[in-house]
């Protein structure tokens, strides 16, 4: 069974994480394996005002391939084709002007692996 990747925002941004870490800067950050088509909800339902809806959603991707769908609370983006280090910039208009927008990263965790040289383990010998 395919991992759930989720975001829940609430009046404070970003909440509830699943499946999702945030990187060394606070972003979003996933975890794919290679060859993994991934889906990240993000869900606005407890963000938006009575009557909001999201008008429109656009990704912009860099070092991997992402296309991004919405209905009136949320967004889905579809992630594929990661590279070691991938981005995305990901914008939400909502019916009232209102914007937000944030870089999600990805990485490709074989290829990260790959091209790790040394064990995250080190002994100490005094």
């Amino acid at each position: 069974m395919a991992r759930r990747h989720y975001i829940g925002f609430t009046s404070r941004g970003p909440s509830i994480f699943r499946n999702v870490r945030l990187d060394e800067t606070g972003r979003p950050l996933l975890f794919l394996e290679e060859g993994e088509i991934a889906r990240l909800e993000l869900d606005f339902q407890s963000f938006v005002e009575t009557g909001e809806t999201i008008s429109s959603a656009t990704v912009a991707p860099d070092n991997v391939t992402a296309v991004i769908a919405n209905d009136t609370t949320s967004a889905t983006i579809t992630f594929s084709a990661a590279n070691e280090w991938g981005e995305v910039i990901v914008t939400v208009t909502f019916s009232t002007g209102d914007v937000w927008s944030d870089k999600i990263r990805v990485r490709n965790q074989r290829r990260i692996n790959m091209a790790r040289r040394t064990t995250d383990y080190h002994e100490f010998h005094p």
